[in-house]
């Protein structure tokens, strides 16, 4: 399905601009108007523009690795169904015509931007967990700098900041290059926050022992740590319209006693109480390694994700 968008022009991809500038709309990103060229890119995080930017990355979970971004028209699921599409991927897709972070900051790019993930292949999948959860999961010629996967928690993240740094930390061709990285990751962490090892206090260990990792290894990075949405909704609506849930063809599995183990347990109000935590960490991390020196070129901002999922239609769910 095409899709069309209305796409804020000015400030899309940037919080400052250089100038303060009018609001202009237009119904594709290719009729904003570029932004006025400047020779050099910027000096320090505290001056970057959209323009500045040469590499985009992406971590996080099925969400970030599109993991069933298309959905099945069929009455049963089969096996050849179970796709992901890195390349539609709303933060880091960069397939032709999608509405997608790097194709709008394509737009503003003085280069080739560099990292974002293509086209689609089937879904690895694991008898016990459905997803499999070992790491080093990418596919190089098509995630790029995506280093996402389904399935993934925050025990995960470091995983994936390592398959990174392989590419752009210091000392690599790509190190002085201003870089994106979205953190788009902890849902799969609501859904087990049940049990003791999943706790928010966990969850924010690990993603302050990850941010400390970037900050030593990466340098010209800005980082979007996205917030994160009441996920024991989604069961809610999607069972509110009769057969919207599919089977899968041969009956042996049902993919949600695997996607949210404290939903099967009837505990989805430790859901509902550890989604204001989880994201409180985020914020409070943000903060931390936020750094209002001048010269600094390393920055990380805490992007809030408040959407009301049962004001979505359950087609949006795959």
């Amino acid at each position: 399905m095409k899709h069309t968008t209305l796409v804020f022009c000015a400030s899309a991809l940037s919080a400052v601009l250089a100038a303060p500038t009018s609001q202009i709309f237009a119904p594709s990103i290719d009729q904003c108007p570029p932004l006025p060229r400047r020779e050099q890119y910027a000096a320090s995080v505290h001056d970057l523009r959209p323009d500045d930017f040469e590499v985009i990355a992406g971590i996080g979970d099925s969400l970030m690795a599109a993991v069933f971004a298309r959905n099945a028209d069929t009455p049963v699921v089969h096996k050849d169904q179970l796709n992901q599409y890195p390349g539609v991927s709303f933060v880091m897709g960069g397939d032709s015509g999608q509405v997608t972070l790097p194709n709008l900051l394509q737009h503003y790019s003085r280069q080739d931007l560099v990292g974002a993930s293509v086209g689609e292949r089937p879904l690895k999948t694991c008898p016990d967990t459905f997803f499999c959860l070992e790491e080093n999961q990418q596919v190089e010629d098509q995630d790029h700098l995506n280093a996402a996967f389904g399935g993934a928690t925050s025990q995960a993240f470091e995983g994936q900041i390592r398959y990174l740094i392989k590419h752009f930390g210091k000392g690599t061709p790509l190190a002085n290059k201003w870089k994106m990285l979205t953190v788009y990751i902890g849902h799969n962490d609501l859904a087990v926050s049940c049990m003791p090892e999943y706790s928010f206090e966990e969850y924010r260990k690990r993603m302050e022992a990850g941010l400390q990792l970037l900050k030593d290894n990466v340098d010209k990075v800005h980082i979007n740590l996205v917030g994160l949405m009441h996920i024991e909704k989604i069961h809610e609506v999607t069972s509110s319209k009769p057969g919207y849930i599919r089977p899968f063809e041969d009956g042996s599995m049902q993919i949600q006693n695997y996607e949210c183990v404290c939903c099967l347990k009837g505990q989805t109000d430790t859901i509902t109480r550890n989604v204001p935590q989880f994201d409180s960490s985020l914020k409070v991390l943000a903060a931390k390694f936020s750094d209002i020196n001048l010269s600094s070129t390393f920055s990380v901002t805490y992007q809030p994700l408040k959407l009301d999922l049962g004001a979505v239609p359950p087609e949006v769910f795959r």
